[in-house]
């Protein structure tokens, strides 16, 4: 939460995770809250495979409900996982604000709209790598290890998917010596492959 907060209203341990549900019966992925409403904004992150006319208009739609609950506009994080469609290349522009995204025109449903994508995300040096640009090339290249990962030597990277393997452990719970195996099964298998590479 963190990490969202410092890169998006500049501040640390200030926000809370809130009911993702509105009134109306719609649900956002990601709400959270400011302790105080009085110098903060919510922030509303959705995950989207694919950014197109319908969901940005469920976006706004979410994006209404905050005014009605907090009686303030909130910030809207969209972060792509897939494709971008029906967005003018004109309509996005690179955000002087985030530099690992793009802003979304939004004057009346939302304070500020950021759109991290593969897109957004080419334009990064390797280092330094701030935390939320690692969480956006973590989330939208979706590589199932951390060697097929781009920018895999920067430590913000290794450390998510560090986490995401400590989780799936958790998950596994018993099955731990099977989720160890299969995860040297695939870094063996993406080093053969790196090494058949090298030769060809």
């Amino acid at each position: 939460m963190n990490i969202i907060s410092k890169a998006l209203a500049d501040t640390t341990d200030d926000y809370l995770l809130a009911e993702s549900e509105w009134d109306n019966g719609t649900r956002s992925d990601v709400v959270m809250e400011p302790k105080s409403l009085e110098q903060l904004r919510p922030i509303i992150i959705e995950v989207q495979s694919r950014v197109d006319d319908q969901f940005i208009n469920r976006a706004i739609g979410y994006c209404l409900q905050p005014q009605q609950r907090y009686k303030v506009r909130p910030i809207l994080l969209i972060i792509c996982t897939g494709s971008i469609a029906s967005l003018p290349s004109k309509v996005a522009e690179e955000s002087k604000k985030l530099a690992c995204s793009h802003n979304l025109p939004c004057c009346f449903w939302t304070a500020e709209c950021f759109l991290i994508s593969k897109t957004s995300l080419q334009t990064i040096e390797t280092r330094p790598l701030n935390p939320l640009t690692a969480l956006g090339i973590f989330l939208t290249h979706q590589s199932t290890s951390l060697t097929d990962s781009p920018h895999n030597t920067v430590t913000p990277i290794q450390h998510l998917y560090h986490l995401a393997e400590s989780h799936y452990k958790t998950l596994l719970g018993k099955d731990e010596d099977l989720a160890d195996e299969f995860i040297r099964l695939c870094d063996s298998h993406n080093h053969d492959f790196d090494v058949i590479l090298d030769y060809l």
